[in-house]
């Protein structure tokens, strides 16, 4: 398989049985997104599990069950919780967490095809993201790369407790993945203010 841009993988005998993989997101208040980050996922992934929050306001819902993913909305129970949840209705034991304001790169999305033809082998993998803020990709002040892990296997990796910034513990090693995730973290002033309001208040639970 050749990749167009970015970086190439070396070339591995292909499995009889690609490896699957499922994703999950959880979603609130990204009507205007959000169908372009499922969109992305489809290239690459074999389900799609979507956790709508229930308090969103905008057209997510809807969005979301226009994409013939799996889909359910619930009380908001908090970062950790609800992605432990999503995680619970996954078919595959390969995940790929992304957030509903990140989006797979096109040589991400080759990259991941490759390496299910060829077989994941690792508990785990980090990703480079491009941080985008009001529209600009900040490449400098420790936002690029800042790698977290995104894809893992469910059976060797689990969230932490945290109530917000939750992210995964891991046993065994990280691969790291060539190629990166685009993140849209503030498309306007107005956002950015709204999450410090309400993520800032929030305790961390090591």
């Amino acid at each position: 398989m050749k990749l167009s841009k970015g970086k190439k993988l070396p070339e591995k005998a292909l499995m009889k049985n690609p490896e699957k993989i499922s994703s999950i997101i959880i979603a609130k208040n990204a009507g205007d997104t959000i169908g372009d980050y499922i969109d992305s996922l489809k290239k690459c992934t074999d389900e799609i599990i979507v956790i709508v929050d229930k308090s969103s306001s905008d057209n997510t819902l809807d969005v979301v069950k226009s994409q013939n993913v799996t889909y359910e909305t619930r009380e908001w129970i908090g970062y950790s919780a609800a992605k432990k949840y999503a995680l619970s209705k996954t078919s595959f034991n390969y995940i790929l967490w992304i957030d509903a304001d990140e989006v797979l790169t096109d040589e991400l999305i080759d990259e991941l095809n490759q390496m299910k033809e060829e077989g994941l082998s690792l508990p785990a993998y980090k990703v480079a993201r491009r941080a985008f803020f009001l529209g600009k990709w900040i490449k400098h002040s420790g936002w690029y790369p800042g790698y977290v892990t995104r894809l893992f296997d469910k059976r060797k990796a689990r969230f932490s407790d945290n109530d917000v910034h939750e992210h995964l513990r891991v046993d065994g090693e990280t691969g790291k993945l060539l190629n990166d995730i685009n993140h849209f973290t503030d498309p306007d002033i107005h956002h950015y203010f709204t999450n410090l309001i309400c993520i800032q208040p929030l305790p961390r639970r090591k």
